[in-house]
C-alpha cells in the first residue's frame, strides 16, 4: 500500500513538473521549427542559421527534459543534419579567388529593381546579336547605362548590356570587338580580378567556321564566363546572378509543363471528338 502511494506521489510530481512549463516548451518548439523551415527554403548554405536552429532544439532538450515534444525534437535534429549533409554535397565549389566573387556589376547589386535606377535606356534588340541569340520574353528586358565606361583595363568594349528579369537586375553582358589585343587585355583583367583557377573548355560558335574558348568562374552568388571566337575574332564577357538564373530556369520549366498539359488536353479533346463523330456515324450514318 505504501509503495502504491509512493508511485502515485511520483506520478503527481511528474505531471506537475510538466505542467509548470507546458506552453513554454511549445513556444520554443514552434520557434525552432520556424528556423528549420527557413533553413530548408533556400538558406541551407547559411551556417549561422544552421547553428541557431540546432542550438534552439538543444535548449529545448536541456530546459524541458520532460516535454512532450522531446521525441519530435530529436527527430527534427536528425532531419536538420540530413538537410545540411545534402546541401553540402551539392553546394557549388567556388573557383573564384577568395573575396573576388561579384554580387553585381559596377555598383548595381543582383536583384536591384530597375525602377530605382536612373540613366538606364531600354533596348529593343541586343547589340551583340552576332554573338548570342537572346530570347527576350515579357519578363526580360535589356538596358544600357548612360555614360558607361567602355573600357576594362586595356580592352576597348563595343557595349555593355544589363539584363533585368521581372524588373530585377539579373546579368550583364560585355561585348568586345575585335582583335587579339582586346581579347588578351580582357582575359588578363579577369584573371587578375577573379583568379587563375578558372575552368577552360572549347566551344563551337554560331557559324560553320566558328570555334573558340570559354573561361568560366562559378560561385554561389555569381557565374562569370569569358568567351571568344578564335575564327571570327570576337567575344563577350557575361556575369550573372546564380539565384535569378535558377528562378528563370524554374519559370521556363513550369511554362514547358503548362504547354505540355495544354497539348495533352487538346489531344484528348480531339480524340473525344473523333470518337463522338464515329459513334454518331455508326448510329445515324447507315
Amino acid at each position: 500500500m505504501r509503495n502504491i502511494k509512493l508511485i502515485l506521489l511520483m506520478l503527481i510530481f511528474l505531471i506537475a513538473g510538466c505542467t509548470n512549463y507546458k506552453g513554454k516548451d511549445e513556444i520554443a518548439f514552434k520557434k525552432a521549427c520556424e528556423l528549420q523551415s527557413k533553413y530548408k527554403k533556400g538558406n541551407a548554405n547559411n551556417e549561422a542559421l544552421y547553428k541557431e536552429t540546432l542550438k534552439s532544439y538543444k535548449n529545448i532538450l536541456k530546459n524541458f527534459p520532460r516535454s512532450s515534444y522531446t521525441s519530435q525534437v530529436k527527430e527534427n535534429i536528425a532531419n536538420l543534419n540530413i538537410t545540411k549533409s545534402f546541401y553540402s554535397a551539392f553546394r557549388v565549389k567556388s573557383n573564384f579567388k577568395p573575396g573576388s566573387e561579384p554580387d553585381g556589376f559596377r555598383g548595381i547589386k543582383w536583384g536591384t529593381d530597375i525602377k530605382t535606377l536612373s540613366g538606364m535606356k531600354c533596348l529593343k534588340i541586343s547589340s551583340g546579336k552576332r554573338l548570342v541569340k537572346i530570347y527576350l520574353t515579357e519578363n526580360e528586358k535589356l538596358y544600357t547605362r548612360k555614360n558607361d565606361d567602355l573600357h576594362i583595363g586595356g580592352a576597348k568594349l563595343r557595349g555593355i548590356e544589363y539584363s533585368f528579369w521581372r524588373g530585377k537586375f539579373s546579368s550583364v553582358c560585355i561585348y568586345y570587338f575585335e582583335g587579339y589585343t582586346n581579347r588578351d587585355a580582357l582575359k588578363d583583367a579577369c584573371v587578375l580580378k577573379f583568379g587563375g583557377d578558372y575552368l577552360e573548355n572549347n566551344h563551337t560558335g554560331y557559324g560553320e567556321n566558328s570555334w573558340g574558348r570559354n573561361f568560366v568562374w562559378t560561385g554561389n552568388k555569381s557565374s562569370v564566363k569569358l568567351r571568344f571566337d578564335l575564327v571570327e575574332d570576337y567575344g563577350y564577357l557575361q556575369i550573372e546572378s546564380v539565384k535569378i538564373q535558377k528562378q528563370r530556369e524554374a519559370y521556363f520549366r513550369q511554362q514547358a509543363r503548362q504547354e505540355e498539359k495544354i497539348k495533352e488536353e487538346k489531344l484528348r479533346q480531339q480524340k473525344a471528338y473523333k470518337k463522338e463523330k464515329a459513334r454518331e456515324g455508326a448510329e445515324k450514318g447507315f
